[in-house]
């Protein structure tokens, strides 16, 4: 268990979380305050820690040699691992490429703005890519709808002049990225924009299906521009199991849902509405990115039934899914992208993972929980009470693999303590023959008196 560590979560109480998800899968007292996300990482807004409390980032920094699978960017890790439960949707917002994550760092330290104050956007150098796994129904806005899409919301509208107008003028310019920013910057200082609402909710009271999101929203939020983002951006809907990616520059916002969320190592956030955080208008709409596409979901690599590969192109992490069968041996030998965050499915298993593993494991093991540990003895032990076990590599056993793996440490030990230390039968001479024999014939016996 050397290369095992407990890991804490920070925990993050923002106000669109949920008071029961987080606490229910991870066994947390239940308070009444929301519970958004779980931090597991080693970014300074959000540094998981130990057993004993040291941060995660004093951790790597002192043990570098324990964590070769992991990629080291700079002395600190270079993805950021989360669980989030949307109970309320999010805000609209993007996040940098790495040119303008840097830009906007050096800038705001020259500004000499506090590094986590409220009004702060660039917390970090880094740019911001993540990619979302539903642990649930997940409904989400990403990026602009494609243009036939669009025009069809838009035309919907067309009885309002102000929609006729906007229609009018993104058809006249060509449906060109350039023509969308400026509509989204027009509605942004548009007045009056309540009586604009509640216009274009009254011309679609009888629409069903996505467009209700701009009642949902505005019952949430009241006078915001943003409300309206269902019209010109795509909403998704992912069922457990499935993924999406975000790149750098991709507006969105998550509405509802349950999932896991693997991101490059940052929390530059510029938001434009849906929230009561600061916004920068003028700052998302240099780093949004206007282009009008549809959301393409990411599809896994299948190795088996058990184990599906989730690896986006543009980024260099990739998330794999295992789904465990009791006492079936799942392999992990999987070539993918470097550095790897596991995901068991935990509507049915628990990772138990610590230093003290052998006393701990004992004493609080329920039948549900997933045993990691690399003590073959161990492993038997458990398994004969019917628990299931992985080693440090992911690797299951069987009962019959287990005795073989017991039998042949128990032969390799007999033979280095009578002073065989390379065992290969190619490579004996005549005294190390001899040795062999009598080390074999001892093991035999009270291999055979033991079954006896």
């Amino acid at each position: 268990m050397r290369h095992l560590y407990y890991l804490n979560p920070a925990i993050k109480n923002y106000e669109w979380g949920s008071p029961d998800i987080i606490p229910q899968l991870c066994h947390l007292p239940k308070t009444n305050q929301p519970i958004a996300e779980l931090w597991m990482g080693d970014h300074p807004a959000g540094m998981a820690t130990l057993l004993k409390g040291e941060t995660l980032s004093s951790f790597l920094n002192s043990e570098p040699s324990q964590f070769i699978s992991l990629k080291a960017h700079k002395d600190k890790l270079d993805f950021l691992f989360k669980v989030l439960a949307v109970q309320k949707p999010l805000s609209l917002q993007v996040h940098p490429k790495q040119e303008q994550a840097v830009r906007g760092f050096i800038r705001e330290e020259k500004q000499k703005i506090p590094r986590f104050a409220s009004q702060r956007i660039y917390k970090d150098s880094s740019a911001k890519a993540e990619m979302l796994y539903a642990l649930s129904d997940f409904s989400a806005l990403t990026g602009v709808r494609p243009l036939q899409s669009l025009v069809k919301n838009f035309s919907l509208l067309a009885k309002h002049t102000f929609w006729k107008d906007q229609l009018d003028f993104i058809q006249q310019s060509k449906y060109t990225s350039k023509a969308l920013r400026r509509f989204c910057e027009l509605l942004y200082y548009y007045q009056p924009l309540e009586k604009l609402i509640k216009e274009t909710l009254a011309l679609l009271k009888n629409q069903e299906g996505e467009l209700n999101w701009i009642t949902r929203l505005y019952e949430q939020f009241g006078v915001d521009m943003a409300v309206f983002a269902p019209l010109w951006m795509n909403v998704i809907h992912l069922e457990k199991g499935e993924a999406i990616f975000l790149p750098s520059t991709c507006m969105h916002a998550y509405l509802q849902g349950f999932a896991l969320e693997l991101m490059t190592n940052s929390d530059n956030v510029i938001r434009l509405g849906l929230t009561s955080k600061h916004k920068d208008e003028r700052e998302f709409m240099q780093i949004a990115d206007f282009t009008s596409r549809p959301v393409e979901k990411i599809l896994p690599i299948s190795h088996d039934r058990a184990v599906e590969v989730y690896a986006p192109k543009e980024v260099d992490f990739s998330l794999i899914s295992v789904k465990l069968v009791k006492n079936k041996a799942v392999e992990l030998d999987s070539p993918c992208k470097t550095p790897l965050s596991s995901l068991i499915d935990m509507a049915d298993f628990q990772f138990i993972l610590t230093p003290d593993a052998d006393a701990y494991l004992l004493e609080n093991a329920t039948w549900q929980d997933l045993l990691i540990t690399r003590d073959l003895p161990l492993t038997k032990e458990l398994m004969l009470k019917g628990f299931t076990c992985l080693n440090d590599k992911g690797k299951s056993y069987s009962h019959q693999e287990l005795d073989q793996r017991l039998e042949q440490r128990e032969w390799n030990y007999t033979l280095s303590k009578a002073g065989v230390d390379n065992y290969s039968r190619l490579k004996y001479s005549a005294k190390d023959k001899t040795t062999f024999a009598k080390a074999l014939d001892s093991w035999l016996v009270r291999h055979w008196l033991r079954k006896v």
